[in-house]
């Protein structure tokens, strides 16, 4: 099983359109339908219905079991690719918001200091409202932020 092959399932299963997922890879129409048969060959059952005016299309059980799995795969690739990338780098790079710098910073360095690690420590302000998703993108190894108490947050 291929990892493009999982990739290109991923998003026709998100799209439920061969044209679609086609043109956001670059490749053709075909092709997309030649890996839904290699999947299908390779796990040995249908994972997608289409009706015979291919205007309806839909995800069997097993094809939603290949889905969930897909885009569990596809996340932990791209962590790999981020952590092996990071890993030769030597520092740490740190984001924080201007109200958690102003408020925990300081006793955050104390402890980094504290344990030898400034000297690669990067720090970088940015509005709280992209700290999170650039810590996903693997701008930062590390986040501190504060919230209002009426601000709600996705674990709230």
């Amino acid at each position: 099983m291929e990892f493009r092959d999982l990739k290109y399932f991923q998003k026709l299963v998100e799209t439920k359109n061969y044209n679609r997922t086609a043109e956001f890879f670059g490749v053709t129409q075909p092709a997309i339908s030649s890996m839904v048969k290699r999947l299908e060959k390779e796990i040995g059952t249908q994972l997608i219905f289409q009706a015979h005016n291919h205007k309806r299309m839909t995800i069997s059980p097993a094809g939603l079991v290949v889905y969930r799995n897909a885009k569990g795969l596809i996340q932990k690739e791209r962590s790999i690719i981020l952590e092996a990338k990071r890993a030769n780098e030597n520092s740490f790079r740190l984001g924080y918001s201007e109200l958690a710098g102003k408020e925990w910073l300081a006793s955050v360095i104390t402890q980094l200091n504290q344990g030898h690690l400034l000297a690669s420590v990067e720090t970088h302000e940015e509005n709280s409202h992209y700290l999170e998703q650039h810590l996903r993108e693997g701008r930062y190894d590390a986040i501190v932020f504060s919230r209002l108490d009426n601000e709600k947050t996705p674990w709230n």
